[in-house]
């Protein structure tokens, strides 16, 4: 399985299928997608979607990110408790990651 990020599209390539983005939902699949393999917090996709982290953000992002993955299939993004969330494959340059 392969995932394409097209930023400047808002859209991502899911085994050469593409999905549209919301402009949030671009935003913090674009965290993520930078970040991989690496997990990255709640709050650190806050800080970099919003300029700042509270609470309130935290309830944010894990709508967004399930938006994101009703759209892109549950296996492309991992979460793991106190560590964040991960995109587990993708292409382009950065590897492949599973």
């Amino acid at each position: 399985m392969t995932l394409e990020w097209l930023p400047g599209q808002a859209a991502v390539l899911v085994n050469g299928e593409r999905h549209e983005l919301t402009y949030t939902e671009g935003l913090v699949f674009g965290v993520l997608w930078d970040a991989a393999p690496d997990y990255v917090t709640t709050r650190v996709i806050a800080a970099r979607v919003w300029g700042a982290w509270d609470r309130a953000r935290d309830a944010t992002v894990r709508g967004v990110v399930k938006d994101l993955r009703r759209k892109l299939g549950h296996e492309h993004i991992e979460n793991k408790r106190r560590m964040g969330y991960r995109v587990l494959s993708q292409r382009l340059g950065r590897g492949d990651y599973s």
